[in-house]
């Protein structure tokens, strides 16, 4: 069997830990998660049902320096050495393109056998250190060869810059952070976004059209709003009815988030700009309905009106009138959107059909070495 080393952060380890178990009976895989300290999005003891399977090295390693820290260079340059000191037949790294990560996988490892993943297919507006992240860009992904995206509209925006890449584009499959024992409420209809709070993301309009509502005599709804947020002042300053809101402003363990979606009935996604959602693809793990932003990112995973609601972008009126006709009209058509979305999951993103395009894709790059 060939044998795999497999690199991935906390905040893209909900990303693979559904795919890995998927790949064990081609591939021997010696997957390294890194977690840092103090803020980490995961725990070691929930990759606990992952040890003892057979053909799975598991070795979770704790970072202590931010990922812009010069004394990470050196840190990854010696774990990337005892990553090469297990012969792999290929290495594959699902991790952001950070500038002293990114030098250190430039100098450590053979671009004919590594994959690097881009979940971005440039640098755009969204990203803080935007000329740190662009030379970054450029230089690692001029250096390695095997390139996995996650979505056409990226893969395109990435072709146009690196023409002479192999380039291969596979999903994000269901994101599952385990089970949870909270039930659906029932007092009322909830809609909720979750998540890092970040301006691009325009979680404003949710708390303006979610105010306006109010003002218009609209009753029978609560609006949960969860996450980190270097400035919530801006928006708690909007919030009018504090009654109508619940805000966790701080960074959510993954069985908080679990509870969320569990409990509450939409997942609002305001976004201007988005190239792929973790919390999307958690709602069609939990099978809760999304009313989102009509960009591209969303408009490929939500059917308007048939498994969840579409609204114009940046526009709060439209947003609006979108979250009235979901409470209007939650008790007859709230059951049918969750059966649409429920099979459009299973068609397109189970565990096994994702598993199969990684096959496909390790496969192929292993042929040509």
């Amino acid at each position: 069997m060939k044998k795999i080393c497999w690199v991935t952060p906390d905040y893209f380890a909900d990303c693979d830990i559904v795919v890995i178990p998927q790949l064990l009976t081609e591939f021997r895989i010696h997957w390294t998660v890194l977690l840092p300290v103090g803020k980490s999005r995961f725990q070691p003891e929930e990759f606990d049902h992952l040890k003892g399977l057979q053909n799975l090295t598991l070795n979770i390693v704790w970072v202590k320096y931010r990922l812009r820290e010069v004394r990470s260079f050196a840190f990854y340059l010696k774990l990337f050495k005892g990553i090469n000191q297990q012969s792999p037949d290929l290495i594959y790294i699902n991790h952001a393109a950070v500038p002293f990560f990114a030098a250190a996988a430039i100098l450590s490892f053979n671009p004919d056998k590594t994959i690097y993943t881009a979940h971005q297919g440039d640098v755009h507006g969204g990203f803080d250190f935007k000329l740190a992240f662009k030379v970054a860009y450029r230089l690692l992904y001029s250096r390695f060869r095997y390139i996995n995206l996650f979505s056409e509209s990226q893969a395109g925006i990435f072709r146009r810059i690196y023409s002479n890449k192999r380039t291969y584009v596979i999903p994000l499959a269901q994101k599952d952070l385990g089970q949870s024992d909270k039930v659906r409420l029932t007092d009322q209809v909830h809609f909720f976004n979750v998540g890092n709070i970040k301006p691009l993301k325009n979680i404003h309009l949710l708390i303006d059209a979610a105010c306006s509502m109010y003002e218009k005599g609209m009753r029978g709804f609560h609006v949960h709003i969860a996450g980190q947020c270097d400035n919530w002042d801006f928006y708690q300053k909007r919030i009018k009815y504090p009654e109508l809101f619940t805000c966790t402003i701080r960074l959510l363990q993954n069985n908080e988030i679990a509870d969320m979606f569990a409990q509450y009935h939409y997942l609002v996604l305001p976004y201007g700009l988005s190239t792929q959602s973790g919390p999307l693809k958690l709602a069609l793990n939990y099978n809760v309905p999304i009313v989102a932003s009509d960009i591209d990112t969303f408009k490929a995973d939500v059917h308007n009106g048939i498994d969840g609601y579409l609204f114009e972008s940046d526009n709060v009126q439209d947003l609006e009138h979108i979250l009235t006709t979901a409470l209007q009209q939650h008790e007859s058509h709230y059951q049918a959107l969750k059966a649409a979305q429920r099979q459009y999951a299973e068609s397109q993103y189970s565990g096994s059909a994702i598993a199969g395009q990684y096959r496909r894709m390790f496969n192929g790059v292993l042929g040509q070495q």
